[in-house]
């Protein structure tokens, strides 16, 4: 435990460490407790250094940076932190959201740089988890439903995540899975490397990792690549599930093989008929042929679910059909466009008795006319 951060204790005036639950790249996180009248309350405690070490200044200064330069800078870092709080404080509150309850920044007094302090809820990371043994599919489809729940949110607070990944879900003592790290880790991570660009590379979008234009679209494409790899036991795409061994050369290209969009994603075998084609289309290469929000893809897991087959699915079964799926708020009509399908192109069973009605009447309207016109002349 870093004696540093012992010394601010207690947090908040109330809060005191009780252990250490792990450390990462971007920051400690302790599990806290606080006691009043006999009632013992825990919370998370993240910790998050800036600059993480004094190496990392003095790159800075290797790097060509004055001292005043390289204070500005990682001052700018802190900063950028705390307008990731209000964001934070925004989406807070809803069931799938690690519930963010308040945060301080601390200047060191001995040496350079600033600790910054979040607390929120007591959770156990889906990452945890998985290293005792790994989630039904049944589990996967509900991970997938209650994410898209929280990226629900995040859209209408014209939010994109950007790092979906599972060492940003997390699991509460209900099952419930929750998003985190709102912008957490893409702050920190810049002040680990000045050349670093993007964070971990597994799960991101193509158009992200070629610097391109992007949408919130890429949210979705992480959480597909998520859900594929809980399925795959483990193994991202493009990866076989039964592969024990894995070379750094192996990872590599499979990670190219993803980037490029040649190929779709290696089929998956699901008990629940339509969850391949699901995360199919959310991994789709280009953002236009992924679900283009959320609460599409909730719809048609929550379809999955309930033992039905998916709309995208009853689309690919009828050959050139075509989805038009338009959403109001949170109402989806799906209809469909088939030029070649019989039951568009035979009539109803009432429009056929009107028109035969009609024909008749004229059949008979003539006989009469013909029969009173000869008799005339006869």
């Amino acid at each position: 435990m870093d004696d540093r951060i012992k010394r601010l204790e207690p947090f908040w005036g109330v809060w005191y460490i009780k252990r250490l639950i792990g450390q990462g790249a971007f920051g400690t996180v302790y599990e806290i407790e606080r006691r009043e009248y006999g009632t013992v309350y825990t919370a998370a405690l993240k910790v998050i250094s800036i600059p993480q070490t004094q190496n990392e200044y003095n790159d800075a200064l290797a790097e060509g940076m004055s001292g005043n330069e390289a204070t500005t800078y990682f001052r700018s870092m802190v900063e950028e932190m705390t307008k990731e709080f209000a964001l934070m404080d925004s989406v807070k509150g809803h069931t799938n959201i690690v519930d963010y309850s308040d945060h301080q920044v601390i200047e060191r007094q001995d040496c350079f740089g600033w600790d910054i302090l979040i607390r929120m809820e007591l959770l156990t990371p889906l990452n945890d988890h998985l290293a005792r043994q790994m989630i039904s599919e049944n589990e996967v489809i509900r991970l997938g439903m209650d994410i898209c729940r929280a990226l629900e949110v995040c859209e209408y607070n014209n939010i994109i995540h950007r790092d979906i990944k599972p060492g940003n879900i997390f699991i509460s003592k209900r099952g419930e899975y929750k998003l985190g790290d709102f912008g957490v880790a893409r702050v920190s991570e810049r002040t680990k490397d000045l050349s670093t660009r993007i964070g971990t590379k597994s799960y991101l979008a193509p158009e992200v990792y070629r610097g391109q234009k992007y949408d919130k679209t890429v949210d979705i494409y992480a959480l597909g690549i998520v859900m594929y790899q809980l399925l795959n036991k483990g193994k991202l795409p493009f990866f076989q599930p039964q592969q024990e061994i894995v070379s750094v050369s192996d990872k590599e290209e499979a990670f190219n093989r993803r980037i490029q969009g040649k190929e779709e994603l290696p089929y998956l075998e699901c008990e629940h008929k339509g969850l391949y084609e699901i995360i199919r289309k959310a991994c789709a290469f280009d953002p236009a042929d992924r679900f283009q929000s959320a609460g599409l893809m909730l719809k048609e897991l929550e379809r999955v679910s309930r033992g039905e087959i998916p709309v995208i699915v009853l689309v690919e079964n009828n050959g050139n059909n075509v989805p038009i799926i338009q959403t109001n708020e949170n109402k989806i009509q799906s209809s469909y466009i088939n030029n070649n399908n019989p039951a568009n192109t035979q009539p109803h069973k009432k429009t056929g008795v009107i028109v035969g009605i009609i024909a008749g009447v004229l059949v008979l309207t003539t006989a009469l006319s013909l029969g009173l016109y000869f008799g005339l002349n006869a």
